[in-house]
């Protein structure tokens, strides 16, 4: 029996649908839960954490603004609330998932879906706002981009003294480099929409062809390099990236080439000055999440590690200044 099937039943018959025949529960999802229907419409319910709410709402205008612009999404049907939970009815976009087939293609095959992924990330960042909102469902807006990364980013609420020596280290680094280079973020008038959660288990494709891009959950307005920070940390690990049966493939594999083929085809994406300083800045929110999920016990030691690992590469060995400028 399908955990929510009586939602979903209720769902369809507020939207005037026909009754649902076949559900297939996504296996990728880990914040919400997401269906297949009758392989005709996908459906997302919010999930139990407390970073799942308020996720859907916004994301039917928006969606509505980029279809009109040519943007590739799903479009969607109806958003509210049912039986207590907030979900998301869409249409199912046509193809399959990036990740299943990106390592067959040859790199001809690559750089094309390169080449489209840019024209869709172009026509994300060409809605504009005054106002910076890094993550949408949040609704925390600033004037100053420097205000809106001070609210994401908190060393206190970390008790360093119940972790080991090294990670307070490697948060005593952190926190220097954070109040030696915010000023570089001290800027306004840049914000524009960045979906900021793109890796290849959120992009389908068809026939060679990019038939649509998916989970705008954690989208907001930022800055355009903004949108860098998850598609870096995806070239960076892929393996985080991918569910669990597909991580025996892409275990060990760094995405070097996909680096060279967004810089040739979105030059714009890294033309920042400090670029790299710029992208360390908007990592922190991201590290002191790990590190504060961890010592609530949500979060193992492994994923500790792995920030550790991070830290070392990003902040005292210059991995990221390598991989965009050398091509590493």
């Amino acid at each position: 029996m399908i955990k929510d099937f009586n939602l979903i039943k209720n769902v369809f018959k507020k939207n005037n649908l026909p009754h649902p025949l076949k559900i297939t529960l996504f296996t990728s999802g880990q914040v919400n839960h997401v269906y297949d229907i009758d392989n005709k419409y996908v459906i997302k319910i919010e999930g139990e954490l407390e970073y799942a709410r308020g996720l859907f709402s916004f994301q039917v205008e928006l969606s509505d603004i980029l279809l009109n612009k040519g943007a590739r999404l799903p479009r969607i049907i109806n958003a509210g609330k049912v039986d207590g939970k907030e979900y998301l009815l869409m249409e199912k976009i046509s193809g399959k998932s990036l990740v299943y087939d990106w390592l067959k293609f040859s790199n001809k095959q690559k750089e094309n879906f390169f080449a489209e992924l840019a024209e869709q990330l172009k026509i994300f960042h060409s809605i504009k706002s005054d106002k910076y909102n890094i993550e949408i469902y949040l609704n925390k807006k600033y004037k100053n981009l420097r205000d809106a990364i001070e609210n994401v980013i908190d060393f206190k609420c970390i008790d360093k003294d119940k972790l080991e020596k090294t990670y307070q280290e490697d948060l005593e680094l952190l926190e220097k480099y954070y109040n030696q280079n915010l000023k570089i973020l001290d800027e306004t008038d840049t914000a524009v929409f960045v979906h900021n959660d793109i890796h290849f288990e959120n992009i389908f494709y068809e026939n060679d062809r990019i038939t649509g891009i998916i989970d705008f959950d954690w989208g907001g307005y930022a800055p355009r390099d903004y949108e860098l920070k998850k598609i870096i940390d995806f070239f960076y690990n892929p393996t985080n990236y991918v569910e669990d049966e597909m991580q025996v493939r892409y275990k060990g594999e760094k995405l070097k080439n996909e680096m060279i083929w967004l810089k040739k085809y979105y030059p714009e994406l890294f033309s920042n000055d400090n670029l790299c300083d710029r992208l360390k800045l908007y990592y922190l929110g991201h590290v002191i999440f790990i590190f504060r999920e961890y010592l609530t016990g949500r979060w193992s030691k492994n994923a500790v590690k792995e920030i550790h690992q991070k830290i070392n590469d990003f902040y005292r060995h210059n991995w990221l200044e390598k991989s965009i400028f050398n091509n590493l």
